[in-house]
């Protein structure tokens, strides 16, 4: 598979102008931001987001109720809007009370046009929420803490995966207990506090902050997030955190018109199986024979397909090339075939561990591995898995993109859904795509479940949640194990079948597709392909589709307060409370349709 990306913009040679959400900057060295801005980017992007960037000079210059029929959101980022003059305050009273929704964060506001902190935000009034105290703490102003959900119905509002939290409701992770993230310190001054919402609370040994709050403002609404989000995606490995609070602003509160990211706006999942050595073969036969592998679902089987395991000539691979041949050719029936590091597991691991592989070393051994499953199979070997994890960025998905992969597993971003991961402030890359692991708070694994003796129950319970997850969500995320791990541990196998057998029911109607990496990475990258437009008309939207490959798959999500169902032959009609979804199943290239106000 050859996966392409396009950047596109939104806008238009048109006298009309586009509904987008706009996001505002104020830096005159904007390169200096180039990392944050371009995170925001890639996340609206891939979540179907028309927007647009502008200076603050085009809130001020623009009258608010023209601008509030074609903008009806806007949000100030992390770092790009720290410096915003004294007038745009009272801009954003206006348009809040004329019924726009804004968005506030992190340090929005907070510093004079020498980019020098100010004794208060130019919001602090407005928002009721005092976040610049440089002055009288310095350095301490900000801190690193824990961050914790009010209850888990908001943490569910904000759409986190579960095992994201832990008992008190703390976002937690792969491989560490909870997190903590840089927030500024905060004091909640608002006269009226029962007009705002509180959704999380940073967390400190003595006190607890605001977070995470929405404030009604006359028509309109406030939302401030005390989180750097373009940050977290640019440098922290942490898609998720900018991902769930952009989706929560953009598709709970402001009801925004967007495109579904997932296939035919169904949830998605991935069951990916590493098959690391010699020792999977027997483990492979008994999922089989416990129809924990089943025809009707198609899984992604990682595949490291080497003669050894720890060192040259121990025999303990898989050895594909000649005993091995028979375990993929019967994994081949139930889904496709991907790569597992470079040709021995735990070798390959240990050296790229110790950074004893130089760079062609590296692609060397990817590639070997991946010509010998490509010559079982028959067919290009598009996904990858790195073993024990140990993906170096930028280099390893480099490799990846130069040897034809289209995605691969990937521990970072953990419980994000597919996406154009960043590391070091840049993109990684615009054409292989990136499957974060789905975490089960610290656990990930069968194996690592059964380490820290969860129970048979526990576990049934977070399968089954993360079933519902996608399906409400309409998100694609990926469960990771090992044949082995089940058949050490059988204590889990009833409560996995009965998993799966929920899974394919959910699949026969049309809930959930449970499908190969490279089937939603093809997507991802068809779907970021997809040029798209929203105009507002005098008596509803206007909606203009165009792909240059497919829009089969794509789907448009309406708020049903706001619009009325159209009839149109090129979509079908999938009615749910909040939004009513235009799924297009046609194999066409180009749509205009037309929606009529309630």
């Amino acid at each position: 598979m050859i996966c392409t990306m396009i950047f596109f913009f939104y806008c238009r040679k048109s006298k009309d102008l586009p509904l987008s959400v706009l996001l505002i900057h104020s830096s005159a060295k904007i390169e200096d931001f180039s990392a944050i801005k371009n995170a925001y980017s890639s996340v609206l992007e891939e979540e179907g987001i028309p927007f647009q960037w502008k200076h603050f000079h085009y809130l001020l210059e623009k009258d608010t109720s023209i601008l509030l029929k074609n903008h009806p959101a806007v949000i100030f980022p992390d770092r790009f809007a720290s410096y915003l003059p004294v007038d745009l305050r009272l801009w954003l009273e206006d348009y809040l009370s004329s019924g726009g929704k804004a968005m506030l964060v992190y340090d929005c506001g907070s510093k004079n046009k020498e980019l020098r902190f100010l004794e208060n935000s130019i919001f602090t009034k407005l928002v009721g929420l005092d976040y610049v105290f440089y002055d009288q703490l310095g350095s301490a102003a900000y801190a690193d803490v824990p961050v914790k959900f009010s209850q888990k119905k908001d943490a569910d509002f904000f759409g986190f995966p579960p095992g994201k939290l832990n008992d008190e409701n703390k976002i937690v992770s792969y491989g560490y207990n909870e997190l903590k993230y840089s927030v500024a310190r905060c004091q909640d001054i608002s006269k009226n506090p029962g007009k705002s919402k509180v959704f999380s609370y940073a967390i400190y040994p003595d006190d607890k902050e605001i977070n995470s709050s929405l404030k009604t403002i006359s028509k309109g609404q406030l939302f401030f997030v005390n989180l750097p989000l373009g940050y977290l995606k640019a440098f922290g490995s942490d898609d998720l955190i900018a991902r769930t609070h952009l989706r929560t602003f953009l598709f709970k509160i402001c009801k925004i018109p967007h495109l579904v990211n997932a296939p035919f706006a169904q949830g998605g999942l991935n069951l990916n199986f590493h098959i690391d050595d010699n020792e999977e073969k027997k483990a492979v036969n008994k999922m089989i024979q416990n129809e924990i592998i089943r025809p009707d679902l198609e899984y992604s089987f990682s595949v490291c397909a080497g003669d050894f395991l720890n060192e040259p000539g121990d025999g303990l691979g898989l050895d594909v090339q000649h005993q091995g041949a028979s375990v993929v050719k019967k994994l081949m029936k139930y889904g496709v075939i991907g790569s597992h590091g470079g040709w021995a597991h735990n070798w390959f691991a240990e050296k790229m561990k110790k950074e004893e592989l130089t760079r062609s070393e590296i692609k060397k051994y990817i590639a070997k591995n991946k010509t010998v499953l490509e010559e079982i199979t028959g067919y290009q070997i598009t996904e990858y898995a790195s073993p024990e994890g140990i993906h170096p960025q930028p280099l390893q998905t480099e490799i990846l993109e130069e040897l034809g992969f289209c995605c691969y597993y990937y521990p970072g971003d953990a419980g994000s859904g597919p996406n154009r991961t960043f590391a070091q402030g840049k993109m990684v890359s615009k054409n292989v795509v990136a499957f974060p692991v789905m975490p089960n708070r610290q656990l990930a694994s069968i194996q690592e479940m059964a380490w820290e003796n969860v129970s048979p129950a526990e576990f049934y319970d977070w399968l089954n949640d993360l079933k519902e997850y996608v399906i409400k969500n309409k998100l694609v995320r990926m469960l990771y194990s090992h044949p082995n791990d089940l058949n050490n541990n059988q204590q889990y196998i009833p409560q996995f079948s009965r998993f799966l057998d929920e899974l394919q029911t959910a699949q026969q109607t049309g809930e959930i597709q449970v499908k190969p990496l490279s089937y939603f990475s093809e997507f991802v990258t068809r779907f970021l392909r997809t040029e798209f437009y929203f105009f507002q008309t005098k008596n509803g939207i206007k909606i203009e589709l165009e792909n240059p490959q497919s829009l089969a798959g794509i789907s448009v999500a309406l708020p049903t307060a706001k619009y009325q169902i159209p009839n149109n032959e090129n979509f079908y009609i999938r009615l749910e409370k909040d939004y009513f979804y235009l799924i297009c199943d046609e194999d066409v290239k180009n749509i205009t349709v037309e929606c009529l106000d309630n």
